[in-house]
């Protein structure tokens, strides 16, 4: 398949000269016939190498002419499509599941992943995310759309900034969505970010996944309270969201059962947001809690009176802040799964200092007494 990185800008510098990309690597082509412009549209679909020569003739260019511009192209061509031709089968953890478990604790509805082009012909040329990812990737992001939708995300909360995170990875191509907040929606939960008034008193799974379906019909929510841990390794990847710090009990499940989690903590400051934790291979969040302890002793009594404190730092910035990094990390994470280069297991994470407005990147060093990985 042949077809412009759709992520890079087209800049026309004259009416025979194109350039595509803005950096030091851009591509400029000069001269420029209107058989050539009309071929490069064709490219900016995509093409496969077997039409070349058909759609060449239909813009009225010589196939030799059209092979020498593709050339000319080539820094500026996807490395790879995954149209029709390359659809392949993708090992998945999860499966997409909705309703309660049945009596042996296995999900009772279990569908099938679904299909990248069902999802691509369901998404606008220009969706972002695929144009997100062909600018950091220079591959097509038909695919890795389909491979999200069919990852299991766990959600442990469904509180107001468990419900931004709903829309914001649905959004982002995710749709299925596991949890097992039993609680009903508070007036907390109530405002622009969170629910609708008329959802106040109902019980949050149930709400939440009117939300999620309003995504497509791909998108499943699951009410994991009956499902066995067995199940729950199923989950590829978890996201925990507290106050001032997250109890042992509820990230050292994921530990055991290997799945990869990250932490959002709120405090009277602002937001904390870890690291993608990928058991036994990056630190874990017992190793940056042991190490804030060392550095103020009052720690470990704040931690402990938190778990009953009635103060909520969850404000609007800082829900929005954390959702955009969580998306970031979870997306980046998942599509490496599926193949696609990433930057690697960062150890760093993030704290958006509430009151300056200042996003300090923390340092996540492994404590050597931990042996998490």
């Amino acid at each position: 398949m042949l077809k412009i990185n759709p992520g890079q800008p087209t800049i026309w510098l004259r009416p025979d000269t194109l350039q595509i990309g803005l950096d030091a690597e851009a591509v400029i082509v000069g001269g420029l016939s209107p058989a050539h412009q009309r071929f490069i549209r064709t490219l900016q679909v995509g093409i496969a190498d077997s039409q070349v020569g058909v759609l060449a003739r239909s813009s009225k260019l010589g196939s030799a002419d059209a092979r020498e511009l593709i050339g000319r192209l080539s820094p500026a061509l996807l490395e790879s499509s995954v149209l029709e031709s390359s659809v392949h089968e993708f090992s998945v953890r999860g499966s997409s599941v909705r309703g309660r478990a049945g009596s042996g604790g296995e999900p009772n509805h279990v569908s099938r992943p679904p299909n990248a082009l069902a999802i691509l012909r369901g998404s606008a040329p220009d969706f972002a995310e695929l144009i997100r990812f062909a600018l950091a990737t220079n591959r097509d992001g038909s695919l890795t759309l389909s491979q999200r939708a069919s990852r299991v995300i766990h959600l442990e909360s469904l509180d107001r900034t468990g419900v931004c995170l709903i829309r914001a990875l649905a959004t982002a191509g995710f749709a299925q969505f596991w949890s097992g907040d039993s609680t009903k929606v508070t007036p907390h939960d109530v405002n622009g970010i969170g629910y609708e008034k008329t959802e106040l008193g109902e019980a949050r799974f149930l709400a939440a996944t009117r939300i999620a379906d309003t995504f497509n019909e791909k998108t499943a929510m699951v009410d994991v309270t009956e499902l066995r841990s067995r199940v729950l390794d199923r989950v590829d990847c978890a996201v925990l969201i507290g106050s001032v710090a997250i109890e042992p009990k509820r990230y050292e499940r994921w530990m055991r059962l290997g799945v990869p989690h990250i932490a959002i903590t709120f405090d009277s400051r602002g937001v904390q947001v870890s690291p993608l934790i990928t058991p036994h291979k990056t630190p874990c969040l017992s190793c940056h809690e042991s190490r804030l302890v060392e550095l103020a002793e009052v720690r470990s009594l704040q931690v402990m009176q938190s778990v009953k404190a009635i103060q909520k730092y969850d404000d609007a910035s800082a829900v929005m802040f954390a959702t955009a990094m969580v998306v970031a990390s979870v997306a980046e994470a998942m599509d490496s799964l599926g193949g696609f280069e990433h930057r690697g297991y960062e150890r760093v994470g993030w704290f958006f200092e509430r009151a300056t407005g200042r996003v300090v990147q923390l340092e996540w060093p492994s404590e050597p007494r931990c042996g998490c990985y």
